[in-house]
């Protein structure tokens, strides 16, 4: 099949979705469209000023207008110049209404965030062929005004980033994401009862000293967090509110890693994984204390969670397996 893919890039996720589609043996035109960062380099301070500075403390969007015109216009170019059979978008936060009409391909939309958090983007949902969300309450919500043309398709991870490394397991646990005070209280409960860990994240903001002392850096760069992952004993992963029953990427990025993950009982994570086996779940602030603390004395069980972990991430939900969902519902459904 001859795709074209393009939408808002994030951390290279659009490219693991374009490799995957590669693998499976398609033919992939890839357009990404960055203004929403992360712009962590020197060579992205420029996008930084144009994209997130100006924008956001002097209200000045011509370089965000003109960044938007332009990706449309060459967007329709491409679909116009070469006859593909499926144009798949992610996010969709930058393609316009007027732009999406004007495309007979076949139109489908992966959406990796919480829909409620971008209204934005909500008017142009019927415009396609078939929705994807990555959260199942989305799904339910909007399945009636789109005609039930919608599903919900889980994030994933790409094996080639993410998998097991030889190292010493220097941290008790760590932390990767933004500050939010329900994630403060959590992180507060447990540092004081371990001896080394480490917040990547801007959590200078912490209520608490403890927090503010392991917090050594905001981001890292996206390479550098699969090492991350295997110098940790025990990986934590605390959700976004709009993760009400989905999961988020760092869940499956972590069971990539052959890593222990202690996470919410999320929804899906029950449907995914077993609690104890490949992956520690929790439902209280008493419970996600307790486990940590436990599994970090128990070195003879880490080994049989990381391992079962790795086998069923590499088995079940990598970006490959989550495609090849995404065209087997196409495909179903008559759209490719």
């Amino acid at each position: 099949m001859n795709i074209l893919l393009t939408g808002n890039s994030f951390h290279g996720y659009d490219a693991d979705v374009r490799d995957a589609l590669l693998e499976l043996g398609h033919s992939v035109d890839f357009l990404p469209h960055n203004i929403h960062g992360p712009f962590n380099t020197k060579a992205d301070f420029s996008k930084k000023l144009r994209f997130g500075i100006l924008p956001s403390k002097f209200k000045f969007n011509a370089f965000v207008n003109q960044s938007i015109a332009h990706y449309n216009r060459l967007l329709l170019q491409l679909v116009n110049k070469n006859k593909y059979d499926l144009v798949l978008l992610i996010g969709a936060k930058t393609v316009t209404e007027t732009t999406l009409s004007a495309i007979k391909t076949p139109k489908v939309l992966w959406f990796m965030d919480g829909i409620n958090y971008y209204p934005a983007v909500q008017p142009k949902l019927t415009h396609f062929d078939h929705v994807f969300f990555f959260e199942p309450t989305d799904t339910f919500a909007q399945a009636s005004m789109l005609s039930d043309k919608c599903s919900t398709l889980h994030l994933g991870f790409n094996p080639k980033r993410f998998f097991p490394l030889n190292m010493t397991r220097k941290f008790d646990f760590s932390f990767v994401g933004s500050y939010y005070p329900n994630r403060d209280e959590l992180l507060h409960s447990v540092v004081n009862e371990t001896k080394n860990a480490l917040i990547i994240g801007d959590f200078q903001r912490s209520a608490y000293e403890a927090i503010r002392a392991i917090n050594h850096t905001q981001q890292i760069p996206i390479e550098q967090v699969n090492q991350l992952y295997n110098s940790s004993k025990i990986n934590i992963n605390i959700h976004h509110k709009q993760s009400i029953e989905g999961l988020n990427v760092r869940t499956f990025e972590v069971q990539g890693s052959g890593n222990i993950q202690l996470v919410e009982n999320q929804l899906a994570a029950q449907e995914f994984f077993t609690d104890g086996e490949n992956i520690l779940l929790y439902s209280s602030p008493e419970e996600f204390k307790d486990k940590l603390l436990f599994y970090l004395d128990r070195s003879d069980l880490q080994l049989k969670l990381r391992t079962n972990a790795y086998t069923d991430a590499l088995a079940n939900h990598t970006w490959k397996q989550r495609m090849t969902t995404l065209m087997d519902e196409l495909t179903n459904r008559g759209i490719a």
